[in-house]
């Protein structure tokens, strides 16, 4: 019996390391495409710096009221560097 329940205790240990590993797989891909759009929209606008620095600030805001906390002003100005770093491997 002990060894039935050491089984049933591994099997949701591995099943929550998976998990994590693919939440996190979710999160990377989400910031790298949340980047991408951003840098789409931004050269698609005129008045560059003006421009991209308001939609950062909105999308902060609405993106920050849908789903909480991460999503400043800051995060986003990472998330588009990162897609600037990655797209070029």
């Amino acid at each position: 019996m002990v060894i039935f329940f050491c089984q049933v205790v591994q099997l949701f240990r591995d099943a929550k390391r998976k998990m994590s590993m693919a939440v996190n797989m979710a999160m990377v891909y989400s910031y790298y495409e949340a980047g991408r759009l951003i840098i789409d929209e931004e050269q698609n606008g005129s008045e560059r710096a003006a421009y991209g620095k308001y939609i950062l600030q909105e999308l902060s805001r609405r993106l920050t009221a849908e789903f909480g906390r991460g999503f400043s002003y800051e995060n986003l100005k990472l998330m588009r560097r990162f897609f600037m770093v990655y797209s070029k491997m």
